[in-house]
């Protein structure tokens, strides 16, 4: 019998095709252009925010342009152009300071068991803070009393 092959019916044909068949789409159709809705254009700003009416109304609107002193041909030699650099600059003051690279936080995965996350979750949330501020926390003072150890032993 370990030469003879079994008789299914299917041929390599066969099977190839069965995996490629499609099941029907749940999505509804749109009348007017025959895609689905979800793979329809967005048209627009979607986001609740810009039809508010502070992101729509315009900064200067309102303006008394007539009250607007001119500038004198005087005033107007005294501008220049400002470099990329000198833009650069002139917008750090604005906003939030950027960290330098050595000081961001980087992103890493750390595998915890589940009973011991929820146990940091709960401490937290009783501590009044987010769990992984906490679990920094926690993680800075086993180092810090790592470190005076150590020192203690050294002397």
């Amino acid at each position: 019998m370990s030469g003879m092959k079994r008789k299914t019916g299917k041929t390599k044909s066969n099977i190839g095709l069965a995996s490629r068949k499609r099941k029907p789409s749940s999505k509804t159709r749109s009348p007017s252009s025959g895609r689905t809705k979800t793979a329809q254009k967005k048209r627009g700003k979607s986001s609740p925010r810009a039809h508010s009416p502070e992101q729509t109304k315009s900064p200067w609107a309102g303006y008394d342009w007539e009250t607007m002193p001119l500038i004198s041909p005087e005033q107007g030699k005294t501008f220049r152009r400002v470099t990329r650099a000198e833009h650069e600059h002139f917008k750090q003051g604005r906003g939030r300071p950027k960290k330098d690279e050595a000081d961001k936080a980087k992103p890493i995965t750390l595998r915890i068991e589940p009973s011991l996350l929820l146990w940091v979750k709960q401490v937290a949330s009783n501590e009044g803070l987010p769990w992984q501020t906490y679990l920094k926390l926690l993680v800075k003072k086993g180092l810090e009393a790592g470190l005076a150890k150590a020192a203690t032993e050294r002397d």
